[in-house]
């Protein structure tokens, strides 16, 4: 280890600051000195940036206490604390000073009070209503409808726009119908149940519409089928008549006549009718006495006879008479009797009312009339192929007309059904009900016995709606038209509004697939029956 004895040491180079490399040790009991300056005890030493200088260490005061409100000297004292008044200690309201006035504790309003603090001020006057509760008090008031002819309804029209008008116009019978004044409802359409048919008011009368099953697809192929021929009831030997009160041809006893031609039999002999409908005149030996009606006579021979003819020419009373001498009948008094000498070639013999009388024969040459339809006076003189027969404007004969275009005709509702056999309680089984309909509306789904129906659209979306539960709504575009929940109480189900379902077969075919589960308590033979009214065939 080396010395280094001096005074002074200092930087040769330039002045400066002397740098102890391996750091400065200095020996016991040896001072420290700052400018000369050793400094003293529990100093120590602040740089002043440009050298160091010795400084005593801070005081430190006492420990801090507690201030004393009471206190009047030292640390414990408040300065500046305020003077507080009573009521700061005490919390009375007694010691508040400058009190308010309190008014009088509140009473209740009154409406009818005219002073004091019960008084009401600015209260309204109130009209006699806000007291009456009345309608009849309102001032104002509006007009209310009491009828739909305070709407407008039967005196303008009313647009209902793209909306839907639900109704049912249904008569029990058409006599029910026929009241009901076809010029007044002119257009108007309605239902008869005992036909089953529609008819529409037109030239004040009730004209029925033929049902498309009347008609078929190509039109009618049988008389009954005709819109305007009503042939129910009809027994044999009667004839066809035009009801003007039904606007269609109905069955009737054929008395009074008319038309103009003659009907052949192609038989036996001819009945001639004349155009005035008056006269009948028969082929002779064709009627034989099975044909007559009996009389009050006695048949047999009688004896000078006294007879009685009425005004038919029947002998209405016959006796013997006293006959003066046994004298005859002969045939020049029969001839005196119709006045044969009077008689004309092709005259007839007519009774005037009086007496017998040779008339024209006005029948058409003693029944000679057409054997064909074409021949008859009131039909068209040929037929055209494709082309239908119907009653003219006048409705005195038949006349030709093109047939309707295929659609045009109302189709009539009807069941269609089908059997799931010997189908176990909560068991389900599935079938498709043929001769339906490819589109239809569906009315009604009624059921044998308790059961879930469930109509479809095809037999894919069928097998797929297996695991459903009755409770669970079906998902839209799965292909359930409809379904119906019956019991043993409610068989049958109405569909209000009716829907429209269909056949979404890749080919379209007319059948309906149908699910159903058996919800009876035993095993049954299900029947599920749809009204429906089909739409396409």
């Amino acid at each position: 280890m080396s010395k280094l004895l001096a005074n002074q040491i200092a930087n040769y180079a330039d002045n400066g600051p002397v740098e102890f490399t391996q750091g400065l040790d200095i020996a016991s009991n040896k001072p420290l000195q700052m400018s000369g300056n050793p400094g003293g005890v529990g100093q120590y030493l602040v740089s002043t940036g440009s050298s160091a200088i010795w400084q005593d260490l801070p005081a430190i005061p006492a420990a801090q206490v507690n201030v004393d409100w009471n206190s009047s000297s030292g640390v414990t004292e408040i300065l500046n604390k305020p003077a507080l008044a009573n009521v700061a200690i005490s919390g009375s309201y007694n010691d508040l000073i400058n009190k308010p006035t309190i008014p009088p504790a509140q009473v209740q309003a009154d409406w009818n009070a005219v002073s004091g603090v019960s008084f009401i001020k600015n209260k309204p006057a109130l009209s006699t209503v806000a007291l009456s509760g009345l309608y009849s008090d309102l001032a104002g008031r509006p007009s209310i409808p009491v009828s739909l002819s305070d709407f407008g309804v039967g005196s303008q029209d009313i647009d209902f726009g793209s909306q839907k008008i639900l109704y049912s116009n249904v008569y029990s019978t058409l006599t029910d119908l026929q009241a009901v004044n076809a010029g007044t409802y002119h257009g108007m359409v309605a239902h008869v149940h005992a036909t089953g048919a529609v008819y529409f008011a037109h030239a004040n009368q009730w004209v029925r519409l033929a049902n498309a099953s009347e008609l078929g697809s190509g039109g009618a192929t049988a008389i009954n089928q005709l819109s305007d021929v009503d042939t129910s009831g009809i027994l044999d030997g009667q004839v066809l008549k035009w009801d003007a009160s039904a606007s269609s041809f109905v069955a009737g006893t054929d008395l009074t006549g008319g038309g103009g031609g003659g009907i052949t039999d192609g038989d036996k002999g001819d009945i001639v009718v004349s155009n005035s409908g008056g006269t009948w005149t028969i082929d002779n030996d064709t009627v034989d006495g099975n044909k007559l009606a009996d009389t009050t006579v006695t048949a047999g021979a009688y004896t000078n006879a006294n007879i009685t003819v009425d005004a038919q020419g029947r002998i209405t009373a016959a006796a013997n008479g006293t006959g003066g001498g046994g004298g005859s009948y002969g045939d020049s008094d029969v001839d005196t009797h119709l006045n044969v000498s009077g008689a004309g070639a092709g005259e007839i013999l007519s009774w005037n009312g009086t007496d017998y009388a040779w008339v024209a024969d006005q029948t058409g040459g003693g029944g000679g009339g057409s054997s064909t339809f074409t021949g008859l006076s009131d039909t068209p003189s040929s037929l055209t192929a494709g082309k239908y027969i119907r009653v003219n404007v006048a409705g005195n004969a038949l006349e030709e007309v093109d047939p309707p275009a295929t659609g045009t005709f109302l189709q009539q509702r009807g069941n269609v059904s089908g059997t799931a056999s010997s189908l176990a309680p909560n068991n389900d089984a599935t079938f498709t009900i043929t001769n339906a309909a490819k589109t239809y509306a569906l009315l009604t789904i009624t059921t044998s016995h308790a059961a879930w129906v469930r109509v479809y659209t095809s037999a894919a979306t069928m097998n797929a709606d297996v695991n459903r539960a009755p409770t669970a709504d079906p998902i839209a575009g799965s292909g359930v038209i409809a379904e119906a929940i019956t019991t043993n109480s409610t068989l049958s189900i109405p569909i209000s509004p009716g829907i429209i379902g269909y056949n979404d077969e890749a080919s379209p075919v007319a059948s309906i697939p149908i699910r159903v589960r058996n919800l009876d308590s035993s095993t049954v033979n299900m029947q599920v029956t749809l009204k429906i009214l089909k739409l396409e065939a």
